[in-house]
């Protein structure tokens, strides 16, 4: 084996020791092979699976707030993105760019009298189905679905479910045309 192949083998062999050593300390934590994570925080207050084959990109919160966030295989989450609240799950070979916000719950502000902050939160969960494309600095709101093969453009705030093999833009995010096979 060359000096390259040795390295290799040892920096896989430790990154595999801590994922060990992550999941037996805290067994909501499964991390599979093959994943890269780049300096990013991932709290501990639920339950996050990241399939084999993820890149997860630098300064990115991930916050399962007592509910479950799943990453599919060979997904992509770019830098300063958030994924934040309720169940979250994502398929795979999904691409994320960068400043994304993927939010899971909401609010309850029914009663004025009361702080916004005292009522409580709702979640509905968000579901991303596989081969999403995200642009940079989309907001995902709780209860939405992005059908599979959709691609929503840079800026977009999506607040209702979006249908597969869609492209779709804006505040809020409208289906603009279709991706045809």
């Amino acid at each position: 084996m060359n000096k390259r192949r040795i390295i290799n083998y040892i920096i896989c062999l430790i990154f595999n020791l801590k994922n060990i050593i992550l999941m037996q300390l805290n067994h909501k934590l499964l991390i599979q092979n093959d994943v890269q994570i780049r300096k990013t925080r991932i709290r501990r207050n639920g339950y996050v699976s990241i399939a084999h084959g993820c890149r997860i990109g630098r300064n990115c919160l991930i916050c399962p707030s007592d509910s479950k966030i799943e990453i599919g295989a060979y997904t992509s989450i770019n830098d300063f993105s958030i994924l934040s609240g309720g169940n979250i799950v994502i398929g795979e070979y999904v691409t994320i760019a960068a400043r994304c916000a993927i939010f899971a719950s909401n609010h309850v502000y029914e009663n004025p009298d009361v702080y916004i902050k005292k009522q409580g939160i709702t979640s509905k969960g968000i579901k991303i189905e596989d081969d999403v494309w995200l642009g940079s600095g989309v907001v995902v709101l709780d209860g939405v679905t992005i059908g599979k093969g959709s691609i929503i453009g840079a800026g977009s705030i999506v607040t209702k479910d979006i249908p597969p093999m869609s492209v779709a833009v804006g505040n809020p995010a409208k289906v603009i045309k279709r991706r045809e096979r």
